[in-house]
């Protein structure tokens, strides 16, 4: 190991304030935490600013050795431009680079932007804590006990179809809540057993779309590089569905978690909604199926669903579900 970097990184944003944090092991030389204040840049450019940052000082002693990269591959994806280039031309100028786990070094990370944030350092000045700095710091860094990003979800457990609510759908960059980027939404307002609203919105996510995404939604770059970004697009459903008691959806509750996370990382209004999951209920009302998967359940009731993977199309094809497994199916209580 002694001829390896490990280099392990973090982005943040809160506010619309981006930071970074960092761990460095030069193996066998020294091994330390680092901090960056980006201010209000956007995160596709801050996150090669701040690696630029990094990597030069690193590169400067140490290219003869391969680095570790600890964080995922899909922040490569992000952004484009000079600075861009610049760093993976530095990467490329050790001996050699590759990924490894990233989630050891994550809570660490997170305690690091919070000592740097509580420092307040002067913009794009990269700050720097030894390992000892570090852990004596922490001895009266008060930490939040609660986690940030908590999500609590409630469940709506009535046997009747709600009077009214939202079906949401949406399509992401990926099925973690913590890498995935909303590129697009989908809405259905209904009362009384009738569809009253719609709504339906791409959405910039500041990325390159990941190639098996575009092949599963058909949705392209170009769909999403005119859209309003992430901010803007997601406080407008947000503002759309604040009277919304109860918001419906399969598997729904990944859709409600990476709402609710972007609503606590930006300050936005949290949803106050009951969720209902078209596949709880499903599996609620003892279905006779292969499997729980929305295709299989729309076929069984005899739904069309005029394009899957695309967020309207699902939305409105999961109301007609939620509404015949309310009217047709026994659920169990």
């Amino acid at each position: 190991m002694n001829d390896k970097i490990t280099l392990a990184m973090d982005l943040f944003q809160e506010d619309r304030l981006v930071s970074m944090a960092f761990y460095c092991n030069v193996h066998g030389i020294k091994e330390g935490y680092m901090f960056i204040q980006m201010g209000s840049e956007l995160p596709e450019n801050a996150i090669w600013k701040g690696l630029l940052a990094v990597l030069t000082r690193l590169a400067s002693q140490y290219c003869n050795r391969t680095i570790l990269m600890a964080f995922s591959p899909i922040y490569l994806q992000l952004g484009d431009g000079r600075t861009k280039d610049h760093v993976l031309r530095i990467l490329h100028s050790f001996k050699a680079s590759q990924h490894i786990s990233f989630f050891e070094y994550q809570g660490n990370l997170d305690k690091v932007n919070k000592l740097g944030l509580e420092d307040n350092h002067p913009i794009n000045v990269l700050r720097g804590y030894t390992i000892s700095e570090y852990e004596t710091r922490l001895i009266g860094f008060k930490s939040n006990k609660k986690k940030k990003f908590e999500v609590s979800p409630i469940y709506y457990e009535g046997v009747f179809m709600p009077a009214t609510g939202a079906c949401l759908d949406l399509e992401a960059t990926s099925t973690v809540i913590q890498y995935a980027r909303v590129i697009e939404y989908g809405v259905v307002k209904f009362t009384d057993g009738q569809i009253t609203d719609k709504l339906q919105s791409f959405v910039n996510p500041n990325m390159k779309i990941p190639k098996a995404v575009r092949e599963l939604t058909g949705i392209t770059q170009r769909d999403v590089d005119r859209a309003p970004r992430s901010y803007d697009a997601i406080k407008a459903l947000v503002y759309y569905l604040k009277d919304c008691r109860y918001l419906i959806g399969h598997n729904i509750l990944y859709d409600f978690s990476l709402i609710d996370t972007f609503c606590q990382r930006f300050r936005l209004p949290r949803l106050n909604v009951e969720l209902i999951c078209t596949k709880r209920l499903a599996k609620k009302s003892n279905l006779i199926v292969k499997d729980y998967r929305m295709e299989t359940l729309l076929k069984l009731y005899d739904i069309h669903n005029e394009r899957p993977h695309r967020a309207l199309p699902d939305a409105t094809a999961n109301f007609y579900l939620m509404k015949k497994m309310f009217t047709e199916s026994f659920l169990v209580s």
